[in-house]
């Protein structure tokens, strides 16, 4: 029998849920999923529910002392694996207290610091965090054996802030996603349909950049706006009003995502500022190709495999030119379609969830070789 695992969380897991649970299938003992919020509002609206495998739950804030639950928690189980969620998230700064002590074993996963904003905002988000992740970096780095940044571009943040570069794992999210991909039919409508799907944020989701990119394109196209939440709601439903081809469509239930893509012959991914954008991965469980920017994170599936085109965020003209390629030319993204196939083996969550078995195996027991990263 292997260690207890505890996951320690913020809100209850969603976008990473797929390849913990993968992960939980796999561990020979008894998983935790410690749980420090209820869902917020705006994914309540949406759907998001409780897709947890064989675990034991334990929910923080239905706890009168939770202070008492953490640290009967972390004695409860001295032999555990501790796996946190963030440098400096709530949970985090909770349990640090109880786990930051010789003996214990933890791992971290983590987005790079959001740096977005105009240049002056953005200039002191830069310096501040570069300050301050640097300090965490210098103190988990004594008490967590691992980190998993998302994306090569969150390994790179952690190398330069100082974090040991051989305790450095590139992961991602990967939520519960069913793959039916050859589901979908290798054809595309005319005119060609795109989609947009998320909140409408312009500082980090980029939805001005699509909206800003609009007149640059000729000929025949459709586009839907899902989401219908952000700060920038009012705007965009404005925006888009001098368009026919532009429509609303709504929000969309979280479990359907995948099979709605399926109406949709390429998904636009505009991000500004992304921790890892799950678009990439919903798309190609649905066998739909994107257009996706240099700053989701999960353009790097893209980089490595195919299945669509990036641009360099914050350039309507590029988004523009990379949308036109496809209203010009339909079967560039009937080859996407193929691609996106192809790659969901890469980041399915039975492959990302033994990934961080492996992880686990190769840095707390000295189990194999050194884990590389499937979708790289």
């Amino acid at each position: 029998m292997m260690p207890p695992v505890i996951f320690w969380f913020d809100y209850p897991p969603k976008v990473e849920v797929g390849a913990f649970n993968a992960f939980t299938k796999l561990w020979n003992g008894i998983v935790y999923y410690a749980i420090s919020n209820p869902h917020r509002s705006e994914r309540v609206l949406a759907n998001w529910g409780d897709e947890y495998g064989d675990v034991r739950i334990v929910k923080l804030y239905e706890k009168t002392d939770r202070v008492k639950a953490i640290e009967s928690l972390v004695q409860d189980h001295p032999e555990a694996i501790h796996i946190l969620n963030g440098f400096d998230t709530k949970i985090c700064k909770e349990i640090k207290p109880f786990l930051f002590k010789d003996g214990l074993k933890a791992l971290l996963f983590t987005e790079r610091p959001a740096i977005f904003g105009n240049w002056g905002e953005a200039l002191l988000r830069k310096v501040y965090t570069s300050v301050k992740y640097a300090r965490l970096c210098r103190e988990y780095s004594k008490h967590v054996r691992a980190i998993l940044p998302l994306g090569k571009q969150g390994v790179h943040v952690f190398q330069k802030l100082g974090f040991p570069k051989d305790r450095i794992y590139d992961f991602m999210y990967c939520p519960s996603l069913t793959d039916i991909s050859q589901e979908k039919h290798i054809e595309v409508h005319s005119p060609i349909r795109f989609v947009y799907v998320g909140r409408f944020y312009y500082k980090t989701k980029g939805t001005d950049v699509l909206l800003d990119a609009l007149p640059f394109l000729k000929g025949e196209w459709n586009l839907d706006m899902v989401g219908g939440y952000g700060a920038n709601r009012d705007e965009v439903l404005e925006r888009i009003r001098g368009y026919e081809n532009v429509q609303f469509a709504g929000t969309w239930d979280s479990n359907s995502v995948v099979k709605s893509i399926q109406n949709y012959d390429v998904v636009i991914i505009p991000s500004k500022a992304d921790g890892w954008n799950l678009l990439v991965n919903e798309a190609f469980h649905a066998g739909v190709g994107v257009i996706v920017s240099d700053e989701a994170v999960s353009q790097e599936v893209v980089e490595s495999h195919g299945g669509g085109a990036i641009f360099k965020s914050e350039e309507p003209e590029q988004l523009a030119a990379a949308m036109q390629q496809v209203i010009d030319r339909s079967e560039i993204a009937i080859e996407w379609m193929k691609e996106a196939r192809e790659n969901v083996p890469y980041i399915s969550m039975t492959t990302v969830g033994k990934y961080l078995y492996d992880i686990v195996q190769y840095e707390f027991f000295q189990v194999g070789d050194k884990p590389q990263c499937p979708w790289l």
